[in-house]
């Protein structure tokens, strides 16, 4: 009776329904459930079994998991499946999503439906579950997200975590959370030089956490064992000479951590009798770094030779160390507005960041003298990860204003900028807070371009290829090669791209091979530019053997006509590499199209004899 009620409500919903709606109907409905999931439930203090229904259908063609459990050859014939690792709510909202793209994430249960998500390969609510947390990491939650996001690769959310901790050191390290961190990750935390904490407090979280692990493993709470459970490169990584001595005396002395000829060496130190110490580094943490990057030497004023009415500009930027921009200063003139629009792009073109609003020109001081112009601010302020590319295409609405001269190499004291002909973007002065030192900032024009053109050095000058073909790849030959001026040395392949010019897929491998770095994935160690011929050679490590032609002589050896058994060892260490170059591919969510054993590399004589590259 109740499953006819039931519906008899699905029909008279339905008449008002799109497919996606009525889909959202069948969620936790017993209506043609051909399936059961009994969770556990603790909420409200007490443990109970919930049953929640669901359709073998639906689940199937929204995760390749339950597609396995339902309908692979090991199939699951029960009509109700319990779930021991995960509890109810969790579940639930896993279902509601796969049945109406819709969940309800919130600090309960957040963890539980990210676990869930990763299990049964849902990443669009592992992104979901990753934002969310994003968003509300801080001071008293930061270990605990750390380490979530350490543990399912989100290199995003990690940096984040490591800013929050950086920023907020004496805080976090205060949190609960704080005593169950890794070891690992403690060591990594005490050697952060960007770490904004007090080393006193630094070390009484570091005691702290050695006495939670000696209560874990039921040892002595002593001053010998915490030094053993820590180990000496925490404890070697602790500023003892930064304190007072007065804190070190009350802090550090009873809990001894320190051997009795450390603690006697520092009181030496303390009062001047030590002029070195050793063991121990001596200057405080630098904490997050801050820098202003200039882009010109000097400026002309509006009316100084000519009026220079800004439109649209483009600049190209790079770092070598992973950043946060904060902000980019324009120059503008007194008293006037300007409507501006900056984008930000990484080197695929996908937007980063995007600022649109009027802007007031203000007084402005820096080394190269008074003047006016105004801040343009990202919030949130965008990751600008090392050794990419990014471009930033500005649009002006305004009166004329202030650009800049005399560019070249320039220095600040927390960055570093190269820069070609300032022609394309004479309006800029831009200026970065960021929270590393040494940014590279590089502008290229025209003309800029055709002189770099011009010492190109050509593949032909370089290595000798002649009749060395080799292979045939998607996109063009592959020659063995030799370097003209190294004879004796390693060889080379040289893939030419068919045809002229490259293709938007030739560019997307190139892009991708330049930052995908491990010992299981090709290298490449170069791009030729030809542009006599406009034909485009990309170098890698020569690699002898392939996969393909490995498992051919082992079926059927040329010389005794039969098959020549594998060793174990060989299998083992040849699956071990290709999953592991194949997980690091997926982990950059990279996915490999072409997957076959002539596209598996396995390098022959040399120091990477035996080496796997995918």
């Amino acid at each position: 009776m109740a499953l006819a009620v039931v519906s008899q409500d699905y029909w008279s919903e339905m008449e008002r329904c799109t497919i996606r709606e009525r889909c959202k109907l069948m969620f936790n409905n017993e209506l043609l459930s051909d399936v059961k999931f009994v969770v556990r439930d603790t909420e409200a203090g007490s443990e109970s079994m919930k049953t929640i229904p669901a359709h073998k259908f639906v689940l199937a063609i929204s995760s390749p998991v339950f597609y396995a459990m339902f309908y692979g050859e090991l199939a699951e014939t029960k009509d109700s499946i319990n779930i021991s690792d995960c509890e109810y709510r969790g579940v639930l909202e896993l279902f509601r999503f796969i049945y109406s793209d819709e969940v309800h994430l919130n600090a309960d249960n957040v963890m539980q439906v990210l676990y869930l998500a990763k299990k049964y390969m849902f990443l669009s609510l592992v992104d979901k579950c990753m934002e969310l947390l994003g968003e509300n990491v801080d001071a008293s939650n930061v270990f605990h997200v750390l380490q979530v996001a350490q543990k399912y690769e989100a290199k995003e959310l990690v940096e984040k975590c490591w800013k929050v901790i950086d920023e907020h050191g004496d805080e976090a390290v205060k949190a609960a959370a704080f005593a169950t961190v890794e070891k690992s990750l403690l060591e990594e935390l005490v050697e952060r030089d960007s770490l904004k904490v007090t080393e006193v407090e630094l070390f009484k979280a570091v005691d702290c956490w050695a006495g939670h692990e000696c209560e874990k493993k039921n040892l002595a709470l002593e001053g010998s064992v915490k030094r053993r459970v820590l180990g000496e490169r925490i404890v070697g990584n602790i500023r003892f000479p930064v304190m007072e001595e007065k804190e070190f005396v009350e802090v550090v002395l009873d809990c001894e951590i320190l051997t009795p000829k450390e603690a006697y060496n520092m009181m030496k130190y303390f009062n001047g009798v030590l002029p070195n110490l050793v063991g121990f580094l001596e200057s405080k943490r630098s904490g997050p770094q801050r820098g202003w990057l200039d882009s010109f030497k000097n400026y002309f004023k509006p009316g100084v030779f000519v009026n220079y009415i800004p439109n649209k500009i483009t600049c190209t930027l790079s770092v070598n160390k992973t950043i946060e921009l904060q902000a980019v200063r324009l120059f503008g003139s007194e008293d006037k507005e300007y409507d501006v629009e900056l984008i930000l792009c990484d080197n695929y073109g996908l937007n980063v960041a995007t600022v649109r609003g009027t802007f007031s020109s203000i007084p402005m001081e820096s080394d190269m003298g008074n003047y006016h112009g105004f801040d343009v601010i990202f919030e949130p302020a965008p990751t600008v990860r090392a050794n990419k590319s990014y471009t930033f295409t500005a649009d002006f609405k305004g009166s004329a204003s202030c650009y800049g001269k005399e560019t070249g190499n320039q220095r600040c004291s927390t960055a570093t900028q190269n820069r070609g002909s300032s022609r394309i973007i004479k309006t800029w002065r831009q200026f970065m807070l960021a929270h590393e030192r040494s940014i590279c900032f590089s502008v290229m024009d025209f003309e800029f371009k055709l002189k770099t053109n011009e010492q190109r050095e050509r593949v032909e000058d370089k290595f000798d290829f002649e009749g060395c073909k080799v292979g045939r790849g998607t996109y063009g030959h592959v020659y063995k090669a030799k370097q003209k001026d190294c004879p004796n040395g390693k060889y080379f392949a040289l893939k030419q791209i068919e045809g002229t010019g490259i293709s938007m897929s030739a560019c997307r491998e190139i892009a991708l091979l330049r930052e995908l770095k491990h010992p299981n994935v090709i290298a490449l160690q170069r791009v030729f530019l030809s542009h006599a011929d406009r034909k485009v050679w990309l170098l890698f490590d020569f690699a002898e053997h392939d996969l393909w032609h490995i498992i051919k002589y082992h079926r059927a050896s040329k010389a005794q006509k039969k098959a020549v058994p594998v060793p174990k060892g060989m299998v083992k260490s040849l699956l071990y590499q290709i999953l592991d170059g194949i997980h690091y591919l997926h982990s950059n969510w990279v996915l490999h199209r072409d997957l076959k054993p002539a596209n598996i590399l396995v390098m022959g004589e040399g120091p990477e004899k035996g080496r796997v590259k995918i």
